[in-house]
């Protein structure tokens, strides 16, 4: 009943975060084309889904732009799912479906390519920041990004993965040519409620979003993406959890701009 009364205020604070007193904006404000007229975005997160449920929408309006281009990065193979148990299946069966997944996500998106690497999941923290760093900064290398979105420092969930992840792509972020970074993040209301429900020690401030995208045209395309991630949303409480993002008008976001200074934090 307890878990009930907090989301249902979490439900609450949404709604109310839709009327917060942050301004309208969206992810390809300030953003200058490459060389070629392109604008490429780079999503670098931890887990299959959360290219979906953190920023998902704003990713779809901006994709609306003829000029973009978008590119997902997963950093896990992830062998640690809940469904493991609920569906009787293999650590190495999950991992695959979860891959799977992914790529059906993206199609939603119409995503330019998928980059999966496959470090097991749980396991980022363990690897070694500059290793990281350097292969996320290859990434953007590779695919000339502009734009790079990631978790925010305290990962919403507060996962171990997210947290490192944050951390590594955004030091990436600063040692490359990309112009901006954005964390999607919560209004500071609902952030407290959500780290209610956080279940990992890790450290990390949350982002304080300076500005919001309204995406209620994009809402039923958002929650198709995420429910191609159906292991996750059918078989785990990843879906009643996350339910929260499925009814947000908005999604808010914390810019670093290197073209205001890399001190914005």
């Amino acid at each position: 009943m307890r878990a009930k009364n907090i989301f249902a205020a979490a439900i609450f604070l949404a709604a109310l975060g839709v009327r917060a007193g942050l301004p309208e904006g969206d992810l390809l404000e300030g953003i200058q084309p490459g060389a070629d007229g392109k604008i490429d975005i780079l999503e670098v997160f931890s887990h299959q889904d959360d290219e979906s449920i953190y920023g998902g929408g704003a990713v779809l309006k901006a994709v609306k732009d003829p000029r973009v281009r978008l590119h997902i990065l997963c950093m896990t193979f992830d062998q640690t799912s809940g469904a493991i148990k609920n569906l009787k299946i293999t650590p190495d069966q999950s991992g695959r479906i979860r891959v799977k997944e992914l790529e059906s996500a993206a199609a939603v998106y119409g995503t330019d390519d998928v980059i999966q690497f496959n470090y097991p999941s749980r396991s980022l923290e363990k690897v070694g920041d500059e290793k990281l760093i350097q292969e996320i900064q290859d990434v953007i290398v590779l695919t000339d990004a502009e734009i790079v979105i990631t978790h925010d420092p305290a990962g919403i969930t507060g996962h171990w993965d997210h947290v490192t992840c944050s951390r590594v792509a955004t030091e990436a972020f600063k040692r490359s040519s990309a112009q901006a970074l954005y964390y999607p993040t919560l209004p500071k209301g609902m952030y407290r409620i959500a780290l209610l429900f956080k279940t990992y020690r890790t450290k990390g401030e949350p982002a304080v979003p300076d500005f919001k995208v309204m995406i209620r045209e994009e809402k039923k395309l958002k929650r198709l993406a995420c429910m191609e991630h159906a292991s996750q949303m059918l078989y785990t409480t990843v879906g009643r959890d996350m339910s929260l993002f499925f009814i947000m008008n908005h999604e808010y976001f914390k810019k670093l701009d290197k073209n205001k200074g890399i001190s914005d934090k």
